[in-house]
């Protein structure tokens, strides 16, 4: 939780993953990477990793934990990914025009979780 913490402020840019800006799944992306952790680039894929990766668990609401990957969907489609930081706030990169930044929780498009640590 630190080091995704560690971006907050930095702004948000599609695609990003750098100490310059990142995008919501850049976010999780180079967070984890930096602990030695491979997961998929983009938020669909992190939410049901294939076999090239950590393949991570899914897990319920009730269950979360600091550093879990909770994701969005919009048209059935995962689109968005955000990291839980316990007491029910998340980290997230939400948009362009934004920057990163702890907040509550919502449940508003929430389409589950995947523990990878």
């Amino acid at each position: 939780m630190r080091a995704a913490r560690s971006f907050t402020g930095l702004p948000y840019l599609w695609a990003g993953v750098s100490g310059f800006a990142v995008d919501c799944s850049g976010l999780t992306w180079v967070d984890y990477r930096a602990h030695g952790l491979v997961i998929p680039r983009d938020a669909g894929p992190q939410s049901d990793a294939g076999p090239q990766t950590a393949r991570g668990t899914a897990v319920r609401f009730s269950g979360l934990r600091r550093g879990d990957l909770l994701f969005y969907a919009s048209g059935g489609m995962v689109v968005h990914v955000t990291m839980y930081a316990g007491r029910h706030r998340m980290v997230r990169a939400p948009h362009t025009g934004a920057a990163v930044e702890t907040v509550p929780v919502t449940l508003a498009g929430y389409a589950g979780a995947r523990r990878y640590l």
